[in-house]
C-alpha cells in the first residue's frame, strides 16, 4: 500500500494555508484596533496641549491692560479721562490680537467709553453705550460684589473677547472708579502660526461662543484664566496623519504575508517614538514656562512688598519720620529695585544667548584681576562679611571680560547661597598655553545626584533648595557663557558635601 506523505495531503495543506494566513490577519486586527485606541489618546494628549498653549497666549494678550490698570490706579480722573498711562512697549508688535483698549466709566447708567488706544482694525460699537455690546450687562451683574480688583470677560462677538478690569475706588469700601477695557480677536489667536500644532497643521482651532458635544472629528474645550471664559473648537489638521493610526486596508494585505505585521508594528513604533519625543518637548516647554511663572512671581512678590510698605510709609508717615528712618526706607526700595532689575537682566541675557545674540569677544584681560573683581562683586551683592579666597596668577589671557565676568558671578553665587558664613568658598584660577581653568568650590548642601544631569537646564533648581531664594539660571547662564567661549563646565557634587565646579576654555578655540 501506498504511503501518503502529509505534504500531499491538499485538505491538510489548505489548512496550514488557513492558519498561516489568519494569523497574521489576526495580529493586524490587534495593530489596528491598537492603533485606533493610541491614535485616540495621542488626540486627545495633543488636544490639552494645544488648549494649555492657546490660553497662555490669552493671558500675554491681557498682561498690558493688567499693566495699564496698575497705572490708573494712581491718576486722578482727569489723568484717567485723558489716557496718561505709559504704555512701555509697541503693543501692536508684541500683542498681534490685543485689538485696542480704552477706559470706560459709569455714567447715569450706562457705561460710557471715554478714550480709545489705536485700533489694529475696526472694532464695532465703540462709541457707543458699552452696555448695548452683547453679554456686558449679564457680566457685571454676575461680577463678585466689592470686589475692587474684578476682571470679568464676555463675549461681545462669537470671534471677539471683551475683557473689563476695574480700578478701585480711592478707599477699600468705595465702588471702582471705571474699567479699563480691551478687545482681544480670538479668531487670530487661535490661528497664530507661533504655535507649532497650528503652523504645522496637526491641529486646527476655532473660537466658539457656546460648549457642544465632542465627537471623533471635532472637541470643544473650554478656556478659562479665572475671570474671562470662552470655548475653542479643535479639529484633526493634515498635519496628524502622519501620527495617526493604520488604515483598514493594511488588515487586508497583511493576510498571508506573516512579515507585514512585524514591520507595520515597527512602524508605528516609530511614529510613536516621533510623536512621544515631540509631546515631551512640548510638555517641558510648558513645564518651564509654568515654572518661570511661578518661580518669578515668587521671587519677585518679597522686593514688590518691600518697596509697596516702603512707599505707603513714606506716603502717610513721611513728616513722622526721622532723616535717618526717611534714609533708610528708600535705600531699602532701592535695594530691591536693584534686586528685581538684575533678576529681570538675568532672564533677558539668558535669552540672547539662546537666540544666538550674543558673541563672545575675547580680548586681553588680567585674569588675577578679573577674578578678584567678581569675588568682590559677589561679596558685596549677598551683603556677606565672609570673603571669598582667590587664588589667581598674574597673568593676561584671552576671554571675553562681559561673559567671564556673568559666568564667575553665578558659580560664586550659588556657592555662597548655600554654604553657610563659617563654610570656606574659594575661586581657583591656572592658565597655560592650551587652556585657562577656572575652579570654585564649597563645603555647602551639594547637589542630589539625581539633579546634577538636568542642573544647567533653565529654570531647573535641585530639590534640596528648601525656601532659598532663586530662578534655576545661574548655571544654565554659567554653562552659556563657557559654551560661547569653546569650553565646557563640569560639576562635582554629593549632597551634604559640598560642590566642584570646574570651567575649562581652551586658548586658542574658534568662537
Amino acid at each position: 500500500m501506498k504511503r501518503v506523505r502529509w505534504i500531499e495531503q491538499s485538505r491538510l495543506l489548505a489548512l496550514l494555508a488557513l492558519v498561516f494566513a489568519l494569523v497574521p490577519a489576526w495580529l493586524a486586527v490587534r495593530t489596528y484596533r491598537d492603533g485606533l485606541r493610541k491614535d485616540a489618546l495621542v488626540y486627545q494628549t495633543t488636544m490639552k496641549v494645544l488648549a494649555e498653549q492657546l490660553l497662555r497666549s490669552f493671558e500675554r494678550q491681557t498682561y498690558l491692560p493688567r499693566e495699564v490698570r496698575q497705572q490708573a490706579r494712581n491718576l486722578d480722573e482727569a489723568g484717567l479721562l485723558a489716557g496718561k498711562m505709559a504704555l512701555a512697549f509697541p503693543w501692536q508688535q508684541r500683542l498681534p490680537h490685543l485689538l485696542a483698549m480704552g477706559y470706560a466709566r459709569r455714567e447715569s447708567g450706562q457705561l460710557i467709553l471715554r478714550w480709545l488706544s489705536d485700533q489694529r482694525s475696526p472694532v464695532a460699537a465703540l462709541g457707543n453705550d458699552l452696555l448695548q455690546q452683547r453679554g456686558v450687562a449679564d457680566a457685571l451683574k454676575a461680577a463678585p460684589p466689592k470686589d475692587p480688583f474684578a476682571t470679568l470677560g464676555c463675549m461681545v462677538d462669537p470671534k471677539l473677547m471683551l475683557v473689563l478690569l476695574a480700578i478701585p475706588g480711592t478707599s477699600p469700601t468705595s465702588d471702582s472708579r471705571g474699567y479699563i477695557v480691551a478687545w482681544i480677536d480670538l479668531e487670530s489667536l487661535c490661528g497664530d502660526h507661533e504655535l507649532e500644532l497650528i503652523r504645522d497643521d496637526v491641529l486646527s482651532a476655532a473660537p466658539q461662543a457656546t460648549m457642544q458635544a465632542s465627537s471623533d472629528i471635532e472637541s470643544f474645550v473650554p478656556v478659562s484664566d479665572g475671570a474671562a471664559t470662552w470655548v475653542v473648537r479643535i479639529r484633526r489638521g493634515a498635519g496628524f496623519e502622519k501620527y495617526g493610526a493604520p488604515t483598514p486596508w493594511l488588515m487586508f494585505i497583511a493576510v498571508g504575508v506573516s512579515t507585514l505585521p512585524l514591520l507595520l508594528l515597527a512602524s508605528l513604533a516609530g511614529r510613536s517614538a516621533r510623536l512621544s519625543a515631540s509631546l515631551e518637548a512640548e510638555r517641558e516647554v510648558l513645564r518651564q514656562q509654568r515654572f518661570f511663572t511661578q518661580s518669578v512671581s515668587h521671587e519677585f512678590r518679597t522686593p514688590l512688598g518691600i518697596i509697596q510698605s516702603g512707599a505707603d510709609l513714606l506716603d502717610q508717615y513721611a513728616e513722622h519720620l526721622t532723616p535717618e528712618r526717611r534714609r533708610e526706607v528708600l535705600d531699602e526700595i532701592r535695594d530691591n529695585t536693584h534686586q528685581m532689575t538684575a533678576m529681570v537682566e538675568q532672564v533677558l541675557f539668558l535669552g540672547r544667548m539662546e537666540a544666538g545674540g550674543t558673541a563672545c569677544q575675547r580680548k586681553p584681560v588680567s585674569l588675577a584681576a578679573i577674578c578678584e573683581e567678581a569675588a568682590q562683586r559677589m561679596t558685596k551683592a549677598v551683603g556677606s562679611e565672609r570673603r571669598i579666597k582667590v587664588r589667581a596668577p598674574q597673568c593676561e589671557v584671552m576671554l571675553d571680560p562681559l561673559l567671564i565676568g556673568s559666568l564667575l558671578e553665578n558659580v560664586l553665587g550659588n556657592a555662597v547661597k548655600y554654604s553657610e558664613p563659617d563654610q570656606p568658598v574659594t575661586l581657583e584660577a591656572a592658565a597655560d598655553d592650551e587652556r585657562t581653568t577656572l575652579v570654585v568650590r564649597d563645603e555647602g548642601i551639594g547637589i542630589p545626584s539625581a539633579d546634577i544631569p538636568r542642573v544647567c537646564d533653565p529654570f531647573h533648581r535641585c530639590t534640596n533648595v528648601g525656601e532659598a531664594p532663586g530662578t534655576g539660571l545661574g548655571l544654565a547662564i554659567a554653562s552659556r557663557c563657557a559654551a560661547l567661549h569653546g569650553g565646557s563646565l563640569n560639576i562635582e557634587s554629593a549632597e551634604g558635601k559640598g560642590t566642584t565646579v570646574t570651567i575649562t576654555i581652551p586658548t586658542n578655540a574658534v568662537t
